[in-house]
């Protein structure tokens, strides 16, 4: 199996305004701004963009937010969120692998997710071995498949 990675030609420019606290040769780490200040910064940037600036499709304001729970965890997305709230799933899987460089030591990490645990596997073949965690016998069949092509295949990032 073949699997590439191929780079696309979605361009993406990114501009960081200017925080409160830099005043460009220092930075002072005094009260940070609210997220409505920061963001109407953005926006003021923009303006000066559209302004000045030829060439361009269209100037966006990506506003990155992140997800708390009622327990105060912070998530990067909705669905992670979601899942580490309302799954039944909280089984842990202890994993261990070796890397041909390793010399007989191996690494060993444990993840709550099957997907990363696919992913590891898949990047990680070598003597890999599940050490605790309840799989499904479709699961132990898959992650068998994926470390058996994990041997024979590379990505080839382009």
């Amino acid at each position: 199996m073949k699997i590439t990675s191929v780079a696309t030609n979605d361009v993406v420019v990114e501009v960081t305004p200017t925080r409160s606290r830099n005043l460009g040769f220092l930075r002072t780490n005094g009260e940070e701004q609210s997220p409505e200040v920061e963001y109407n910064k953005a926006v003021d940037l923009e303006r000066q963009i559209k302004r000045h600036v030829d060439g361009y499709e269209a100037v966006d304001i990506v506003h990155k937010r992140i997800f708390k729970d009622e327990n105060g965890d912070t998530h990067n997305t909705l669905f992670e969120l979601l899942y580490n709230n309302l799954s039944d799933s909280t089984i842990e899987y202890t994993y261990r692998y070796e890397r041909p460089s390793d010399n007989g030591i191996g690494t060993r990490g444990t993840t709550y997710k099957f997907d990363e645990l696919v992913e590891i596997a898949f990047k990680n073949p070598t003597k890999f071995q599940i050490i605790s965690g309840e799989l499904t016998d479709t699961q132990l069949s898959f992650l068998a498949k994926v470390v058996q092509h994990g041997r024979l295949s590379r990505i080839e990032w382009v």
